[in-house]
């Protein structure tokens, strides 16, 4: 049962909107708090899928605090909608590839020196429209990884994909990606 009164620590508060403020941007941003690596992290789309931190030890409220600008997808300039799931020491973030027409995502391991996991890119999705499109992903406690998204555009596409923990290290161009969206329909 709750207890009353709730006080809440506005040092704390302010410090995350300003990270969230301050963090880079471009056409979309999602910011996350690592507690492994003491950091924020920021991920955007900028004609690509990037991320940067901020180390707790700074406000996170000037350019020069956030650092390590890192390119998610080094393979081409056309990455849209990145979304990610943090479980620690963990970020997941998937984003969609224009030129490719797939969904990607990849890990980041924020208590191995922002480690990069391998991408894993599903097959040829058909005609993804990647500034209309948005992706969603989730690990599970089982470490199986799920990817969802969803053209908005004129042909509305959808797939929810599962790929199995055992998978992780063998999953391009589709491999070891189950559809799972028609389950049950």
């Amino acid at each position: 049962a709750r207890k009353y009164p709730v006080v809440i620590d506005p040092t704390s508060v302010t410090s995350i909107i300003q990270a969230i403020n301050y963090a880079p941007c471009g056409g979309i941003r999602r910011v996350v708090y690592s507690t492994s690596s003491s950091a924020w992290y920021a991920v955007y789309e900028q004609s690509d899928v990037f991320f940067e931190k901020c180390t707790s030890a700074s406000l996170c409220n000037e350019d020069g605090d956030w650092i390590n600008r890192t390119d998610l997808d080094t393979g081409d300039t056309d990455n849209f909608s990145p979304t990610l799931y943090y479980q620690g020491p963990l970020i997941w973030v998937a984003w969609v590839d224009n030129s490719t027409d797939d969904v990607m995502f990849k890990s980041i391991d924020t208590s191995n020196s922002d480690t990069l996991g391998n991408v894993c890119d599903s097959a040829d999705q058909g005609t993804l429209d990647g500034t209309n499109t948005v992706s969603s992903i989730l690990r599970t406690a089982d470490g199986d990884v799920y990817v969802a998204y969803f053209d908005t555009s004129t042909d509305a596409e959808l797939d929810i994909f599962k790929i199995a923990s055992a998978n992780l290290s063998n999953c391009t161009n589709g491999t070891n990606w189950t559809d799972i969206s028609a389950l049950g329909s």
